[in-house]
């Protein structure tokens, strides 16, 4: 049996670019509310916009018939661990695909500079280079799956993924640059 070849690293430069293009993604990722006590004035994170869970008097009163014609209000009461009252931070999902799509994009261009083949995810890109089996690769994967989110929007824990997974990212880049 042939033992696998050590994982060819990409080139500093294509790291270099992976990494300005997370922090791009990150910069429009908000923090989940139990981060924003942990972060900093200073922080680089836009503004949290807080979402109010769609629900009106009508969906209180309204018939079983009505409810069938209507958007669902199921999960309303259940939403992530937050109350409706208190407001609901999120992401659109179609905001973190365009994000996501463009940063592909760019990386895809930048390895094709190096004679390097196109991916078609981050997790891609990391497996590839770093093994499937590698804490980075989960990581892309945990971030690619909390993404995907509920109701067209990214929140609750699966925001607190998103983040966690996308830092992860970043910092892992960064210290293959310093290699």
């Amino acid at each position: 049996m042939a033992k696998n070849p050590k994982k060819q690293k990409p080139p500093i430069e294509v790291l270099k670019e992976l990494v300005d293009l997370l922090g791009s993604v990150d910069s429009i990722l908000p923090s989940p509310p139990s981060s924003r006590s942990e972060a900093s004035e200073s922080s680089d994170k836009p503004d949290l916009e807080i979402r109010e869970p769609a629900k009106s008097e009508k969906d209180e009163d309204a018939s079983d018939e009505d409810d069938l014609d209507e958007e669902s209000d199921l999960g309303d009461e259940d939403i992530g661990e937050y109350d409706e009252s208190d407001g609901l931070v999120s992401i659109t999902v179609e905001e973190l695909e365009v994000a996501v799509d463009d940063l592909l994009s760019d990386l895809n261009g930048t390895l094709q500079e190096f004679g390097r083949r196109e991916v078609d995810s981050l997790s891609h890109f990391f497996g590839r280079y770093y093994g499937v089996k590698s804490d980075i690769t989960s990581s892309a994967l945990a971030f690619e799956d909390a993404i995907n989110g509920y109701v067209g929007l990214v929140f609750g824990d699966n925001l607190e993924i998103a983040n966690s997974s996308l830092r992860t990212m970043i910092e892992f880049v960064s210290e293959e640059i310093q290699k």
